[in-house]
């Protein structure tokens, strides 16, 4: 990808962090005019990117915990990050419980694990 078309992203990702943290726009970062639709799908490819970016830096851990509460949208990015971070340093552990059957369960890049503390039990997504 040509220079400026990267910076030109990264400004773009920077606004939306922006705006998503209810910063105050102070006239450094474009005005982004976006479907509310369109503001989503950019803000999590912009978050996963994020944390590609950095697993080729360094190994990452990301844990998510009893993700059987998750709402919709965390659980569309978890999934789109489950599909960007195979190949890179990234260790994603989800619990959550055995009852909640996550989309991403039969890929052949994810294990489960069975944890079971007295008559409690959880599931474990790696």
């Amino acid at each position: 990808m040509p220079y400026w078309r990267e910076a030109l992203r990264h400004d773009i990702d920077a606004a939306l962090f922006a705006e998503m943290l209810s910063l105050p726009h102070d006239g450094r970062n474009p005005e982004i005019e976006l479907t509310p639709e369109q503001r989503l799908q950019r803000i999590l490819d912009a978050l996963i990117t994020q944390v590609v970016a950095l697993a080729q830096q360094s190994p990452v851990l990301m844990i998510f915990e009893d993700v059987q509460w998750i709402d919709p949208t965390s659980l569309e990015a978890i999934g789109r990050g489950i599909d960007r971070i195979k190949s890179v340093g990234v260790l994603l552990i989800i619990t959550h419980r055995p009852e909640f059957e996550p989309p991403w369960i039969k890929r052949p890049y994810v294990t489960t694990m069975a944890l079971n503390r007295g008559n409690n039990s959880a599931k474990s997504t790696l």
